[in-house]
């Protein structure tokens, strides 16, 4: 693992490393996308899935495959730094 003065620097950066986004098919990234850009994560949500899949041209259950399969690899593949983050700070 990085020090966390690595973390901070992509932190205030706003830079999310590279290997967070491997792995993800273009249909997960569209996915994801639509759904930010939707209002999905909105809380309350602006949408539902059922309209933005629809939209997309696919139903519902296969949108939220995509969905829920990119999510997972966000995580796997963020994990890491997640770990880094959760780092007490040093003086």
């Amino acid at each position: 693992m990085k020090s966390r003065g690595t973390a901070e620097t992509f932190k205030v950066l706003g830079i999310v490393p590279v290997p967070v986004l491997e792995e993800l098919t273009e249909k997960q990234i569209e996915v994801l996308i639509s759904a930010h850009e939707s209002g999905i994560y909105a809380i309350p949500a602006r949408a539902k899935m059922d309209d933005v899949a629809k939209r997309l041209g696919m139903s519902r259950s296969t949108y939220v495959e995509h969905h829920s399969k990119a999510m997972n690899t966000l995580m796997d593949n963020s994990y890491p730094m997640l770990k880094l983050f959760a780092l007490p700070k040093t003086k």
